[in-house]
Parts: structure tokens; sequence; C-alpha cells
């Protein structure tokens, strides 16, 4: 039986997969040349379970740290598409089938998405 914070974070995930399908026409389709292709190509996932957290948690602050937002005070690198969010939340569903994340700590990370596309759409 899983732990209790993975529920909750596949929850999350989830939330934020239905959420990224009402997102406006006015959040641009991602491209092979975006920050989240480069992202994903730089900072490979690895085949060593101990460094999946640190992967994951340094993709997520390079994407949608905080400190990365526009002057009106949107994530900078919020796309739509398979070169977009979709491949983000693949990821994601990847990264929770390996079981290997910090649950409390990445839920984190999921809730900045959640709060950012609940404003945008």
């Amino acid at each position: 039986m899983p732990l209790p914070d993975y529920r909750v974070f596949s929850q999350k995930i989830d939330h934020l997969k239905v959420l990224a399908k009402q997102l406006p026409s006015t959040i641009p389709i991602a491209t092979k040349d975006d920050r989240i292709v480069e992202v994903f190509t730089k900072i490979p996932v690895s085949d060593n379970p101990a460094e999946h957290w640190e992967i994951f948690n340094r993709r997520m602050d390079v994407l949608f740290g905080n400190e990365l937002r526009d002057s009106n005070g949107r994530l900078r690198h919020v796309k739509r598409g398979t070169l977009g969010i979709d491949l983000v939340l693949e990821y994601f569903d990847d990264a929770a089938s390996k079981g290997t994340l910090n649950w409390d700590l990445a839920a984190i990370k999921i809730d900045r998405l959640i709060t950012e596309f609940q404003i945008l759409r």
C-alpha cells in the first residue's frame, strides 16, 4: 500500500493535469527551442535512484523557481503542448512511479504550478 504522502502527491499531479487542459490559448505552445526541452536534455534522468530527487528538484527549480517570474508575476517557462507542460507532466508521472522522490518537498513544487495554472486559466 502506498504511503499517504505518495497518494497526496499523486492527487496533486492529477489535479495539475486537469488544470493544464484548461490553460488558455494565450499561453504559447512550446517548441524544441524552449527552456523545458533544454532543461530536460541538459539534466537527464539518472538510472541511480539515489539521484532522482536531486534531478527532480534541480529541474523544477531551473524551470519554475519563484525567482523565475516575468514583470506580471507569472512563471516564465509555462508553455502548452507536448514539448511544454505535457512533457513536464509525463516526467511527474514517471518520477512518481519510480517511488524515489521526497514526496513532501516534491509536492511544494507541484503546488507552485497548481497555483500558477489556477491564475492563468
